[in-house]
């Protein structure tokens, strides 16, 4: 696909940000907001580029419909009963730092979902489940340099946490793809990412 050397860019800045990270843990752990700033660059960066010369559809990205109204509002009442479980706790929302907020919570899923949902899944050509299983697969990929950061101990563990990203890859691909938006699978992703935080 001509898109992608974006993610190439991308998952190269990342991957560089992460091995800093890596071998530099005490100068990287106490900066938490230059790490944020890092990785939301590494996929802010390769957006603007594929869309600096993009036309009005960048918008239709997040077209809003009965369709897409519905999605959301299904997938924010799950939200809510599962944020409501016993295994999860709310109070730890007020604990939660400003850095959590700006990166896990917002910033990425937003930026995750324009960038693999939206260049490399809705802007696609392919048919919908290559495109769904390409841009899930990216999505993954996406994700291993932060396990080197993260020091997992075994190959098994990051293993299975690539195809736990994965999987996490094709739900809101088949979000963008039935609705024809960003916006079901942006909450969804934002929800994931709280209730994970909160767990």
């Amino acid at each position: 696909m001509k898109r992608t050397w974006p993610f190439a860019l991308s998952l190269l800045l990342w991957f560089c940000c992460c091995l800093w990270g890596h071998y530099n843990p005490n100068y990287f752990g106490q900066t938490d907001y230059t790490r944020s700033i890092l990785r939301l660059l590494s996929l802010l960066i390769p957006i603007t580029l594929v869309n600096r010369s993009a036309d009005s559809r960048f918008m239709s990205l997040w077209k809003v419909n009965k369709g897409t109204i519905w999605m959301s509002a299904i997938i924010l009442l799950v939200g809510i009963i599962a944020i409501l479980h016993p295994t999860t706790d709310i109070s730890r929302t007020y604990d939660l730092s400003g850095t959590i907020w700006l990166n896990w919570i917002f910033g990425s899923p937003i930026l995750e979902e324009i960038f693999f949902r939206g260049t490399f899944l809705l802007r696609s050509r392919l048919k919908p489940i290559k495109k769904i299983v390409y841009s899930s697969i990216l999505f993954s990929l996406f994700h291993s340099p932060q396990w080197i950061y993260m020091e997992y101990s075994s190959f098994w563990d990051v293993l299975s946490m690539q195809f736990i990203w994965f999987l996490f890859g094709l739900f809101f691909g088949v979000l963008a793809q039935i609705s024809k938006s960003l916006l079901p699978s942006s909450i969804a992703h934002i929800l994931n990412n709280y209730i994970a935080q909160i767990s």
